[in-house]
């Protein structure tokens, strides 16, 4: 990875590696002696996955949304450290991936049971690491609980499989004390008559809100970042990504001149502004036009106008001492990521995943 922490750079995202190592202690403070696999999916929530790989040593492993991310993965991480691919098991051809990259399936529909029945492990081969899923409410992926006998018995006979143990996902955890959650809570409860190594549930909402089942294994994604999906714990957590960008322009304008696009602000009276190397094309939801703010120097900055493809516009009228060059936070220590997905109508998830390929993602400690 290219070291730019001290060269010309235009903007970067920080990824702060004892960040992340504080909010993997704070998870397992709140998950007690779960298991933890890192929902690493999307190139680690846009925060580059490779920086993640490096807490190989202190989760249990990782989860992912298809082959590609676990196949990536693989190469950087031991082939001891399990792997689950979440949603992408559409087609017996790509059993022969799963073994070949020690990759665990998720199986969630009767057609893969039918495609893993048929399918032969040769005499060298070790056998596939398969979770078997079920729907307690979500009515996404998963079989249906009141069918489970006749789902787990085809699972257990199965030949060629490891079996990792049951999983289910929650939908309304990030609301405390929701109805639903409950609901699935309960539902999931009741697959515990069935032995199995392990029982997997809460996604990050579920770590901060329920008791873990026995033998069970957490699955958070957003915590790991620092960014809570339950306002009241966010002070356990630390941001993991700080966005920044310089100042590559300061003027003056006049009462009556406008700003950016549209010329949707326009000054009232006379004052500074600051043009900012960050746009809509490097993640900076265009939705925070005249609403944003920013960190210079000590000191707020209200986002002016709309956003643009490559450039974003401050006021600087309170900043005197400021010049072309200077580092400006978008999101990360002084503004919070939650911040800026209120001022967008958004979450911190699309947030995190819309950095643009562009920003160079660079560890720090």
């Amino acid at each position: 990875m290219v070291d730019m922490t001290n060269s010309v750079w235009r903007t970067r995202a920080l990824i702060s590696r004892s960040a992340l190592a504080q909010n993997i202690t704070a998870i397992r403070r709140f998950s007690k002696s779960a298991k933890l696999y890192a929902v690493v999916k999307a190139n680690a929530y846009g925060h580059g996955v490779a920086q993640l790989a490096e807490c190989d040593s202190i989760v249990d492993g990782f989860a992912v949304a298809t082959i590609e991310e676990g196949t990536e993965l693989r190469q950087m991480i031991s082939d001891t450290t399990p792997i689950m691919v979440l949603s992408e098991f559409n087609h017996r051809n790509q059993i022969p991936l799963y073994q070949q990259h020690c990759l665990q399936i998720v199986i969630h529909h009767v057609e893969q049971l039918d495609w893993l029945e048929s399918y032969k492990i040769a005499n060298n081969d070790s056998r596939l690491a398969a979770w078997i899923k079920f729907d307690t409410g979500m009515n996404r992926l998963g079989f249906s609980v009141e069918s489970a006998d006749s789902f787990i018995r085809r699972y257990r006979n199965l030949e060629c499989i490891e079996h990792c143990g049951i999983m289910s996902h929650l939908a309304s955890a990030d609301e405390p004390g929701h109805d639903q959650t409950r609901s699935q809570f309960e539902l999931f409860s009741q697959l515990q008559r069935f032995p199995f190594p392990l029982m997997s549930l809460s996604n990050s909402a579920g770590v901060l809100t329920l008791d873990c089942l026995e033998k069970s294994l957490v699955r958070p994604g957003i915590l790991l970042y620092g960014a809570s999906p339950i306002a009241k714990y966010q002070k356990h957590f630390t941001p993991v990504m700080t966005l920044q960008s310089r100042l590559i322009d300061i003027k003056n304008v006049k009462p009556g001149d406008t700003v950016g696009y549209g010329g949707t602000w326009t000054a009232s009276k006379a004052g500074k502004i600051g043009v900012v190397a960050c746009g809509y094309a490097d993640g900076y939801p265009r939705l925070a036009s005249n609403r944003g703010q920013v960190f210079v120097n000590t000191k707020i900055a209200r986002v002016l106008g709309r956003v643009s493809m490559d450039t974003m516009v401050v006021d600087l009228s309170n900043h005197h001492a400021v010049a072309r060059g200077d580092i400006v936070e978008l999101w990360g220590k002084h503004i919070s990521i939650g911040s800026v997905a209120e001022w967008s109508e958004t979450i911190p998830y699309e947030l995190f995943c819309k950095v643009g390929a562009r920003v160079p993602r660079i560890a720090v400690a």
